[in-house]
């Protein structure tokens, strides 16, 4: 959880069996991050913690792949085909308010699909995200809406989430 905070510290973990391939994958795990956010007397920002993809050196390191260019000639192979599923929520300190929960997003393509939820209630953030790789090769026709997917997944990652508390 070094990507989330080095100050994160685990707290409760679990998962299914990793050689099980009969079944998804699953982890889930309790994380305590102290001073993870950005403060002022005001206002405090954070991005969200499971977009920092805290497994991703072993899950998906080629979604980190240089996807600078905006097309390609050939093909692209990636490791596997496969989906990722991360449902977090997160607990601000009592009175505090989300101000600007991240918009929704949904990409859909015929090598992968994106789909992301948040709501805020409260002090309470919950999200949802969702990406599908469809294809272990992506054609170099379907690479531009494919790399469409990769840098909102990116994109998210870096969103900072605005939070007040009312006076």
């Amino acid at each position: 959880v070094v990507n989330i905070s080095p100050q994160a510290r685990v707290t409760n973990v679990s998962f299914t069996e990793p050689y099980d391939y009969s079944q998804d994958a699953v982890v889930a795990f309790d994380v305590e991050a102290p001073a993870y956010a950005a403060a002022s007397e005001a206002v405090t920002a954070f991005r969200l913690p499971l977009m920092t993809h805290p497994l991703a050196d072993w899950l998906i390191p080629d979604l980190f792949y240089d996807f600078s260019q905006p097309e390609r000639g050939y093909g692209l192979r990636m490791r596997a085909t496969r989906g990722l599923r991360y449902s977090e929520s997160i607990q601000l300190p009592a009175g505090w308010e989300i101000q600007n929960p991240p918009a929704e997003r949904n990409i859909t393509s015929p090598a992968a699909d994106l789909r992301f939820t948040a709501t805020a209630d409260g002090s309470e953030l919950r999200y949802t995200f969702e990406l599908d790789i469809k294809k272990q090769i992506i054609p170099p026709e379907e690479y531009p809406a494919f790399r469409e997917a990769i840098e909102a997944m990116h994109a998210l990652a870096d969103t900072w989430v605005a939070c007040t508390q009312p006076e």
